[in-house]
């Protein structure tokens, strides 16, 4: 009599064989993409502040170096990046320099030019 079904030991096998090669693509690419996630909030924060800073520009005719003022005075909400518990944010001149915490490098850097609006990374 000839079997035409597999059992349920083989397709466990064929299950587990395939999770380990996923493994194996996936789990080394881990770090980069925590990485990534991190530059993309750190990003997007600078561009909160980079808008508010425009906004203050366009009112008051000069940057402002201190978030908290910035943010009351052009009522945009800037408290998750005042409270950002990944990365410290420091407005000096026309540029906004987002610094990592807890990083074994410490000079890991994103740093958005107002006047160009372009950004840079550095010590990643």
């Amino acid at each position: 009599m000839k079997k035409d079904v597999f059992t349920l030991i083989e397709l466990l096998i064929v299950i587990i064989i395939i999770t380990i090669l996923a493994g194996g693509i996936i789990l080394p690419q881990y770090p980069n993409l925590i990485l990534k996630s991190h530059k993309a909030k750190a990003k997007h924060a600078i561009s909160l502040i980079a808008e508010a800073e425009k906004i203050y520009m366009s009112e008051y005719g000069s940057y402002l170096n201190n978030i908290n003022q910035l943010s009351q005075d052009t009522g945009i909400d800037l408290s998750g990046v005042i409270n950002d518990t990944d990365w410290t944010y420091v407005v000096s001149g026309s540029s906004v320099v987002a610094t990592k915490k807890n990083n074994p490098k410490k000079d890991a850097k994103i740093t958005y030019n107002l006047s160009s609006g372009e950004f840079s990374e550095s010590g990643f």
